[in-house]
């Protein structure tokens, strides 16, 4: 079980590459007040990574296990929640991305509107 970090630069000067790259790939954006062109988190339960860019500076964390994934996405969360910045996690529109979060058991990270999405796909599945 290991943690490891990558990290190298960015080839422009704009966090929107990733964005073009990572979500349709499955990846979930971490949102915060501080998503801008030069900042921006994403995640994939998939891969067991996290990937942040702030100011051209690209980081990767790949976990091997998802009990390490959920302790590291826990981890940004808490420090991004002491500064006030926290949102949530954004896994789009797909329901199979955001059941692998709920999966997870990380439902509680899940943007507001995504979590009352969740309640009516299980209300819908017991139904």
């Amino acid at each position: 079980m290991t943690i490891t970090i990558n990290r190298t630069q960015a080839e422009t000067g704009s966090r929107y590459e990733l964005d073009a790259a990572l979500c349709p790939a499955g990846w979930s954006q971490l949102d915060t007040d501080q998503d801008a062109s030069w900042f921006g988190i994403w995640a994939s339960p998939k891969h067991q990574s996290v990937v942040s860019y702030c100011e051209g500076d690209i980081s990767r964390t790949h976990c091997d296990t998802a009990e390490e994934f959920c302790t590291e996405i826990r981890r940004v969360v808490a420090f991004h929640r002491r500064m006030g910045e926290w949102k949530g996690i954004d896994p789009g529109l797909k329901p199979e991305a955001r059941q692998a979060w709920i999966d997870l058991g990380l439902a509680d990270l899940l943007h507001q509107s995504q979590r009352q999405l969740a309640v009516c796909h299980q209300q819908q599945v017991q139904a």
